[in-house]
């Protein structure tokens, strides 16, 4: 059946599903866009898993449906980041399973709102009965989504944000550990969910992974960071002034450079803020990197206890107790050992976080299972009734619960 055209990543895609007799690469995916290729193969990839995910040789009674009509709202939290990725991936398992997909992306990237044909973003049109409600965005605009539903009992996916930390105890290379964090943090200019966003390192390993964080600054941008075309400017005006009420009362170690006609926002590093900055209190979303020290576990224990519910946790070390005890003792969306953010891109892993950063789980198989509805359904013949199952029913408990394990 020819599904038409659905807005995906701001291309137009057509999905047609081709019968076969196995469940094998069930539908081809057309890309009108010519410069679109990058997420028409994303997107193709998990619309051929869409048989595999059904699992045919398991399910038998259980009936997977659409939930029939869907919102997709992609909020202002920042620019094409991963949370437009995490659209076209949703959109896919959205539109492949019959459901209807009414996708809202955000209009405060003009470019991304004109590729997709959106309109003024409207607080509105959420508090409608909706029979499935998937955002991405801001912890307060979430909270309204949230409260939004409630009204009509509609469930919600929410991929929010957080404050996830970096922990690093020296006992990796620290110029390695350096490569990795800058990767994860500035990859498009810092304004990514899952980007660290702040550093705990070791007491006595601060001053050299400081050094190490440097370098690797310099040599992934250049000495002159605003020249170099790997390096991204801030979404819009309002965000970098936030950025620059971020840094009150704290004095940068490195960068700090700032153009506010381009936007551009440099790397920056500031060790050991006050714990009454507005560093602490949410969600960064930009190139500042705090760093802050801990001399004894029971410390950084406090620390990662104050800051609940990151959307990722990010741990550098070689010493697996000490790994493993950080994993078991904090709730957290998901996990990184010795790198940063890659966990997002494996479609076996379930993204999503918990508490402050969200709810629900999705990419892959996860997608599926969350944009369907599983139906138990129970068939029986006729051809025996056993009279003792109605009432009156027989004295001896025993009895009655050998009929009813035979049923």
């Amino acid at each position: 059946n020819n599904f038409g055209l659905t807005k995906i990543g701001g291309a137009n895609f057509k999905l047609i599903l081709v019968p076969r007799r196995t469940p094998d690469a069930i539908c081809s995916l057309a890309c009108e866009n010519p410069n679109a290729h990058r997420a028409a193969s994303e997107c193709e990839g998990n619309i051929r898993n869409f048989f595999d995910y059904l699992d045919f040789s398991h399910i038998k009674d259980v009936f997977q449906t659409s939930k029939d009509v869907i919102i997709d709202i992609l909020s202002h939290k920042g620019p094409f980041d991963t949370s437009q990725t995490v659209h076209e991936h949703g959109h896919v398992c959205d539109v492949v399973h019959g459901n209807y997909l009414h996708s809202k992306n955000s209009n405060v990237c003009a470019i991304i709102s004109s590729l997709s044909e959106s309109d003024v973003y409207d607080t509105q049109m959420y508090k409608g009965a909706w029979n499935y409600i998937f955002f991405t965005g801001s912890t307060a605009v979430g909270k309204i989504i949230a409260k939004a539903a409630a009204e009509h009992l509609t469930p919600v996916t929410l991929e929010l944000g957080g404050k996830s930390p970096c922990v690093v105890d020296g006992s990796t290379s620290l110029q390695k550990t350096a490569r990795r964090i800058v990767f994860g943090k500035f990859l498009n200019c810092g304004q990514t969910c899952i980007a660290p966003d702040y550093v705990l390192v070791q007491k006595e390993f601060q001053k050299p992974l400081t050094e190490a964080l440097i370098h690797e600054i310099e040599r992934a941008f250049g000495t002159d960071v605003a020249q170099s075309k790997d390096y991204g400017r801030i979404i819009h005006e309002k965000h970098f002034e936030k950025l620059l009420s971020d840094l009150k009362n704290c004095q940068p170690v490195y960068g700090g450079q700032q153009d506010k006609a381009t936007l551009f926002f440099g790397p920056t590093l500031v060790l050991d803020p006050p714990q009454d900055s507005a560093l602490f209190q949410e969600e960064i979303f930009g190139p500042i990197l705090p760093i802050l020290s801990y001399e004894t576990e029971e410390e950084l224990d406090r620390i990662l206890s104050e800051i609940k519910n990151p959307l990722a946790f990010y741990v550098f070390s070689h010493r697996k107790k000490f790994i493993h005890q950080l994993l078991l003792r904090y709730p957290f969306g998901g996990a990184v050992v010795n790198d940063s953010i890659i966990h997002f891109t494996n479609p076996n892993l379930p993204f999503g976080g918990i508490g402050q950063s969200g709810m629900g789980a999705y990419h892959g198989k996860f997608s599926y299972d969350l944009f369907t509805h599983s139906k138990a359904v129970v068939k029986r013949s006729f051809w025996f009734d056993l009279p003792q199952r109605y009432a009156p029913y027989p004295k001896s408990l025993s009895t009655l619960k050998w009929i009813l394990n035979k049923l």
